[in-house]
């Protein structure tokens, strides 16, 4: 006897109808009517009487007391037991960037978390797929289908969350400094700074697609060590740097020389995040870390 034969036992109680049973089950009248006699065939008695109306046998009835416990029982130490290799699970490493979430962090009463730092010239997705992490953090790639077919190659799962604010930033000495308001078009045949070159291959496929690959944009490498962490030493010259928009205004309250643009054609820039985790993690408390990402910032928008 199967747990599945239980609960159809307890679905087809809950009509005493073959016909509206069986609809709830997603099965045909005939294949319920022949499981039910079965049913009774093992157990030997009948657990209905059948004529114009079906009525419970009195066997039928204690049957159905004895199956519910048994299916209730089952569910509930099947949730115990999930809850406890959930909660005996390793922490989730997250890339170092997801610090900035505190709030979203601090709503983790169940999920632990630890921080990894991600390895001098690996990038994102390489640092997931590598294990160093469990869970990335960056660009929204699978808006691009090259990096999100090398994703999927790689058995790497991108999950969109939200968008953030970014900036524009520039030397005062870029012409384009000059104009009182940035439109997408100023952007034609520029050269955009990449900070890492383990990033280079992501920020070349992401920024064209983000702004149009119709404008012919053009990269950069601008080694920069720990990224914004030495921005003492960053020199922009003609390029332009894309980044979080809260990091690029402190930026500016530090470095009299640059300026930064917060819309493109009087349009807040904002650009789509993801999440970035392997699809065949082993560790629960990965795809529960998602989830509930997933939940905060579609309840914040």
């Amino acid at each position: 006897m199967t747990l599945d034969l239980l609960r159809e036992y307890i679905v087809f109680a809950k009509h005493l109808n073959f016909s509206r049973a069986a609809a709830e089950l997603s099965m045909t009248q005939s294949t319920l009517s022949k499981h039910v006699a079965a049913l009774e065939k093992e157990l030997g008695f009948l657990v209905v009487e059948r004529g114009r109306e079906l009525r419970f046998t009195a066997q039928g009835k204690a049957f159905l007391e004895s199956a519910q416990k048994v299916v209730h029982l089952y569910d509930d130490e099947l949730a115990a037991l999930q809850a406890q290799f959930a909660s005996n699970a390793e922490p989730v490493l997250l890339y170092e960037s997801l610090s900035r979430w505190t709030e979203f962090l601090d709503s983790l009463d169940d999920v632990p978390f630890s921080f990894a730092e991600m390895k001098s010239g690996e990038s994102i997705i390489e640092g997931v797929t590598k294990g160093r992490m469990d869970v990335g953090f960056g660009h929204d790639l699978s808006i691009d289908a090259d990096p999100q077919a090398s994703a999927e190659e790689r058995g790497i799962d991108i999950v969109p969350i939200t968008a953030m604010p970014m900036g524009l930033l520039l030397s005062r000495d870029n012409e384009l400094a000059r104009l009182e308001t940035l439109g997408r078009d100023d952007l034609r045949s520029r050269t955009f700074a990449v900070l890492d070159g383990s990033f280079f291959d992501e920020n070349s496929a992401f920024i064209p697609a983000l702004f149009g690959r119709d404008l012919d944009l053009r990269f950069s490498i601008t080694p920069i060590s720990g990224s914004l962490a030495n921005v003492d030493y960053l020199q922009l010259g003609d390029e332009i740097l894309l980044y979080d928009r809260e990091t690029l205004r402190a930026l500016c309250e530090r470095r009299q020389d640059l300026t930064m643009f917060e819309t493109l054609d009087g349009i807040p820039i904002e650009v789509p995040i993801a999440l970035y985790c392997r699809r065949d993690d082993p560790n629960p408390n990965v795809s529960r870390f998602v989830e509930r990402a997933r939940a905060f910032f579609k309840k914040a928008e």
